[in-house]
C-alpha cells in the first residue's frame, strides 16, 4: 500500500514537472519511471531495517558472551566487574538509542 501511495505521487510530480517539455511522439511514461523509484526507494528502505536488525542482534550476542564472561570471574575481581558493569550498561543504552 506505501508503495502504491509513493508511485502516485512519483507519477503526480513528474506529470506537473514535465508539462509541455516533452515531445508528444516519445514513449516517456511517468508510470515506468514511478516503478522503478519506488522499487529503489522500497529496496533501500528494507535494507536499512535489515541492517538495522543485524546491529541489534550483534549487540545483545556481545552483551550475552560478556554476561558469561563476568559470571566466571572471582568475587576478588571487582574492578573487572565493574567495568564490565559498565559496559553492559553501554550497551543497553546502544540498544535503547536503536529502538526509538
Amino acid at each position: 500500500m506505501e508503495k502504491d501511495r509513493a508511485k502516485q505521487i512519483i507519477v503526480s510530480l513528474l506529470q506537473k514537472s514535465l508539462v509541455g517539455q516533452l515531445d508528444p511522439s516519445s514513449n516517456f511514461k511517468p508510470q515506468v519511471v514511478a516503478d522503478a523509484i519506488a522499487d529503489k526507494v522500497n529496496f533501500e528502505k528494507s535494507y536499512v531495517n535489515v541492517k538495522h536488525e543485524l546491529i541489534i542482534k550483534d549487540i545483545i550476542s556481545a552483551k550475552q558472551e560478556i554476561k558469561a564472561e563476568m559470571d566466571k570471574l572471582s568475587p576478588d575481581q571487582t574492578l573487572l566487574k565493574n567495568f564490565i558493569h559498565g559496559k553492559l550498561a553501554a550497551y543497553d543504552e546502544i540498544l535503547a538509542a536503536l529502538n526509538k
